[in-house]
């Protein structure tokens, strides 16, 4: 975790938010005290939405939904899944 988090630091982030036991991300200085106005999509336990501020005050006056950022992977092509499946399914067949 130490190492991630210095790795935040070095890209330039100014915060790190993460679902997780505040039991064991609280060693790390991640805390409740930045999320409360923060939500994400779907049912989630408030208790476990954790923040850690790598900048003083990056988290201050922060709400709105939390949505991914960065680049998406990329999608599958179905090409490639239906090559596997029948790779696979012929696998299956000689091993029987």
């Amino acid at each position: 975790m130490r190492r991630a988090i210095a790795g935040a630091r070095l890209a330039g982030h100014q915060a790190i938010i993460l679902v997780g036991e505040a039991s064991f991300y609280g060693r790390f200085g991640f805390t409740t005290a930045h999320t409360g106005e923060l939500w994400m999509p779907g049912r989630f336990e408030r208790d476990r939405l954790l923040a850690l501020e790598l900048r003083p005050g990056a988290l201050r006056n922060v709400r709105g939904l939390i949505t991914a950022t960065g680049s998406a992977p990329p999608s599958p092509s179905l090409e490639a899944l239906i090559a596997n499946l029948a790779r696979d399914h012929s696998a299956t067949r000689r091993a029987a």
